[in-house]
């Protein structure tokens, strides 16, 4: 039984002190390590069977690790190790990631329809300009993915917009959300206003924002705090010259930092955020460590392992 199996475990970069502290004081019988440097991992690496952190082994052999702790909600970055051992357990960090998220999307959202933007710079010209207001309580929004992430946004939203729908895979129903559909039935969704993308980055989802899914609307806001690669840079900004996207807000990039040469730099019906919607927190991570470490001990799994044949 793996939760019985004595852990030596690796962290490095960002939380990795604080992390370690927590480790030593509340899990005596973890020993866990901090390297300090690039060449510290390569000489740490072999002697250890678990990691925790950002993912810190791009070019390393991790096929002796047992498990990995994510630091973050999103593991596409683990799963595309190539020495990864496919039965190695992988548990990843939500705590309030969603609710971050949420507030991110409902900040742009109010600035798009109350034209926040827009008057600010007007006042740089000096320029005394009224523009109607739409109604927060009259948006309809579509959120991609109702896993922890998305139900964390739409639970934000919740109450202040008219209604919120779910798309996923199977239409299975989830908190938060009015109605849930699945791909297949996607172009029964009429009159959406609001698309937020909250998905993970797996095959499935590479891509998968096209330009027939950005056909099915009109001038819609569109934010991505998901997975950069769910939607081609090329393919956006065409839904964005043809109406089908009004504005939008990027949080995430298929390549980061977004390359100094992107158009969408200088497109002036876009928004980027340097990956900073939802930023993870030692608080998020040692309360997540704490369910997935009791729930591996006990031999049982909950919503923080992730099936690696799924990619979450």
């Amino acid at each position: 039984m793996q939760g019985s199996m004595e852990y030596r475990m690796l962290t490095y970069g960002r939380l990795a002190e604080d992390f370690e502290a927590h480790v030593k004081s509340s899990y005596p019988e973890i020993l866990i390590t901090k390297a300090t440097s690039k060449s510290e991992i390569k000489s740490i690496l072999p002697d250890v069977n678990a990691i925790a952190g950002f993912n810190f082994l791009t070019d390393e052999d991790v096929s002796g690790i047992k498990w990995i702790h994510a630091f973050g909600a999103g593991v596409d970055s683990y799963l595309k190790l190539e020495s990864l051992d496919p039965n190695t357990t992988i548990t990843r960090t939500t705590g309030d990631l969603g609710k971050q998220m949420g507030e991110f999307c409902l900040t742009y959202i109010l600035a798009e329809i109350r034209s926040i933007f827009t008057t600010y710079e007007n006042q740089k010209i000096a320029t005394w300009k009224q523009i109607p207001a739409r109604s927060l309580a009259d948006l309809n929004v579509l959120i991609l993915g109702t896993g922890s992430i998305g139900q964390g946004i739409a639970q934000q939203l919740n109450g202040l917009v008219n209604k919120i729908i779910g798309l996923n895979r199977s239409g299975t129903s989830a908190a938060q959300f009015h109605d849930t559909y699945n791909w297949d039935s996607i172009s029964q969704i009429q009159d959406i206003h609001v698309v937020i993308s909250a998905l993970p980055s797996t095959t499935e989802t590479s891509s998968i924002l096209d330009t027939a899914f950005f056909k099915l609307f009109n001038a819609v806001i569109f934010i991505n705090v998901g997975r950069g690669d769910a939607v081609d840079e090329n393919v956006l900004i065409e839904a964005i010259n043809s109406g089908h996207v009004n504005n939008a807000i990027l949080d995430v990039f298929p390549e980061e930092p977004l390359p100094k040469e992107s158009n969408l730099w200088t497109n002036d019906r876009v928004l980027i955020s340097p990956h900073q919607s939802g930023l993870t927190t030692i608080d998020d991570v040692t309360s997540c460590f704490k369910l997935a470490f009791n729930a591996m001990k006990r031999d049982e799994r909950n919503n923080l392992f992730v099936d690696q044949e799924k990619g979450y």
